[in-house]
């Protein structure tokens, strides 16, 4: 059997669950193979026990439209399996049902049998059908803490982690006993998740986490510091020396840098001492003056140059640690070319831009984000930015906007199936707004999407409806698909729509089309005046006519169009059909289908 063949008809997710049932029934999925006109059942299953699953069996209830029971099966047996502990299985062994035109399905497992152990069976009842897991739904700093948190565990982090009276529901959506402590269907541990989903604990694992990136930081800067002064230090120049004190001075508790800064100054002083003496030689009034001179000059130029920088660059990271943003870029700004003042000065905008996110002020985020785009993960934060922004239009109504942003956004996150959300409830409204033509395209669109397949049908049908007395080529066209597909009472429709009529005028003129009677004497002229009601539009009639009165008096008419009046008889000298006087009878065939569609009798030809 080819999975191609099969069409799907319904999908569902919500069959019973029992406590203490070994197997689950994660999904059901009903096909019809078009070539056979036979419908098939496909369970996904999973083994929720720690025994290896050989055989189950299924109870069936087949539904046809408005919810009438069809069939119901009993015991249908999936063999062979050789399922083992938490594994799934059923896809590839479909079920054939008794019939061919059910619309849904209500499965539960009534036996399992198992390599080693004894078999479980139903006791009864019609079990519990759960709703859905909810998504998680967390404020995004937060989500992206437990995101992370998941990331490190290798767990998945769709879905809520909730607990309830007898079961639970695991971050993948799965739903478990209460008896158990890690989930059927990934092995997330419960507890783990009980204490990982909790707002208090994801709080203070963001501020653990934020402290420890700003420390890093820091001593990132620090060392960098520590690092350039030393290889100015190497220079062994009395400035290279001195400016290598004052940068060690600025990182004072770093490493030996309290140690280096009086190594770097009393090097400055033994060279000065010698470039001093160097001098005095040449002349010692001039030296001298121009040593004075020298050292106020770098006193100045040190004080201004390396200490008033340094002071500033400390307020300016104290200002950024306090989260005052403008402050501290406007602070780190004003000594550009100092250290890595520069970069911080990106940080500070990357920080706010954060800070922003958090605040859920999503365009502010994202346009101070695109100012700081050699950020690694800066794409990425642009791209939540534009999803929640994508969230609060499809949530506000303004359906278009959201789903073309959701479409650029394309695979990040869920964005590809919540575009198709906007043209879903674009679809819902127009239905609702009776705008069914609309719909109905939009419906199609999106037929892979929800319920969207079913609704297309109700969109079209309502279409029908809404135009059946003026049918047009549209009605027409989806009254033929929805007839295909067996919807409702289409096939009715589509027939009564079809239908020609005729109405027949007997008289002995050739013009008079109104004038009816029932009796006209042998000795003038007798005509029917025949006008055709029905069919389809645009269609034609190719009509038959059959009079008999002692002889028959048979013709065809071709392409006789719905409201045209057509005429046929004899004229009054014309003797062969009126033999003598007797009963006359008239009969309209459609003479295509020799389907008989009007007929007059009780009419008289009378001697006189």
């Amino acid at each position: 059997m080819k999975q191609q063949k099969f069409n799907l008809i319904t999908e569902n997710t919500e069959n019973a669950w029992f406590s203490g049932n070994p197997v689950h029934i994660l999904k059901t999925q009903l096909l019809l193979d078009e070539e056979l006109n036979q419908e098939f059942l496909i369970c996904e299953l999973l083994n929720a026990c720690e025994n290896t699953v050989s055989q189950v069996y299924l109870d069936i209830i087949c539904y046809g439209e408005g919810g009438s029971i069809l069939t119901a099966v009993k015991d249908a047996k999936i063999s062979d399996v050789y399922a083992l502990s938490h594994s799934t299985f059923g896809i590839d062994s479909p079920i054939k049902l008794p019939v061919a035109n059910a619309v849904s399905v209500k499965t539960t497992v009534t036996k399992v049998a198992f390599e080693d152990a004894e078999p479980w069976r139903h006791e009864g009842g019609s079990g519990k059908v759960l709703p859905p897991a909810e998504r998680a739904e967390l404020p995004s700093a937060l989500m992206a803490q437990f995101e992370l948190e998941c990331e490190r565990e290798k767990v998945q982090s769709k879905y809520k982690f909730e607990e309830f009276s007898d079961y639970w529901n695991c971050s993948c959506g799965m739903h478990n006993e209460n008896n158990r402590t890690e989930c059927v269907l990934c092995g997330a541990k419960r507890e783990w998740l009980r204490e990982h989903f909790d707002i208090s604990f994801l709080a203070a694992a963001l501020e653990e986490r934020l402290t420890a990136e700003k420390n890093e930081r820091i001593r990132k800067n620090r060392e960098n510091t520590y690092n350039k002064a030393v290889e100015l230090a190497a220079k062994s120049t009395e400035g290279s020396l001195k400016k290598a004190a004052h940068m060690m001075l600025s990182v004072e508790g770093y490493l030996d840098s309290a140690v280096k800064a009086k190594e770097y100054e009393k090097a400055a002083e033994v060279i000065a001492k010698e470039n001093a003496k160097k001098r005095r030689r040449n002349i010692i009034i001039i030296t001298a003056v121009s040593v004075v001179i020298a050292l106020c000059i770098a006193a100045v130029l040190t004080y201004l140059l390396y200490i008033v920088p340094s002071t500033k660059y400390q307020k300016a990271e104290e200002l950024l640690t306090e989260q005052r943003f403008d402050e501290a870029k406007a602070g780190f700004a004003d000594i550009t070319g100092f250290s890595d003042a520069d970069e911080r000065v990106k940080e500070c905008d990357y920080r706010k831009a954060t800070a922003l996110l958090a605040e859920q002020k999503y365009d502010e985020a994202k346009a101070l984000f695109a100012t700081v785009s050699d950020y690694s993960d800066v794409s990425a934060k642009i791209n939540e930015c534009d999803y929640q922004l994508a969230l609060i239009k499809l949530n506000g109504g303004s359906l278009e906007e959201a789903k073309q942003m959701f479409i650029t956004l394309n695979s990040y996150k869920d964005s590809s199936t919540l575009a198709a959300e906007c043209d879903y409830r674009k679809a819902k409204s127009l239905l609702n707004a009776a705008e069914y033509k609309a719909a109905a395209e939009l419906f199609s669109d999106i037929s892979h999407y929800n319920d969207s397949a079913e609704q297309l049908k109700n969109a079209k049908y309502q279409y029908v409806k809404q135009h059946y007395e003026n049918a047009d080529a549209l009605c027409i066209t989806y009254l033929n698909e929805l007839k295909a597909e067996g919807y409702k009472d289409a096939q009715q429709l589509l027939a009564a729509l079809s239908t020609w009529k005729a109405k027949i005028i007997y008289n002995d003129s050739k013009t008079d089309t109104k004038t009816d009677k029932i009796s006209i004497s042998i000795n003038k002229a007798h005509y029917f005046h025949v006008t055709v009601d029905g069919g389809l539009p645009g269609a034609t009639l190719n009509l038959r006519y059959e009079v008999t009165v002692h002889k028959t008096l048979k013709g065809v008419i071709e392409n006789v169009k719905a409201g045209q009046t057509v005429t046929f008889g004899w004229d009054k000298d014309d003797k062969n059909y009126t033999a003598g006087s007797g009963n006359l009878t008239v009969k309209i065939y459609d003479n295509d289908t020799n389907e008989l569609i009007a007929s007059k009798s009780g009419i008289y030809v009378s001697q006189k």
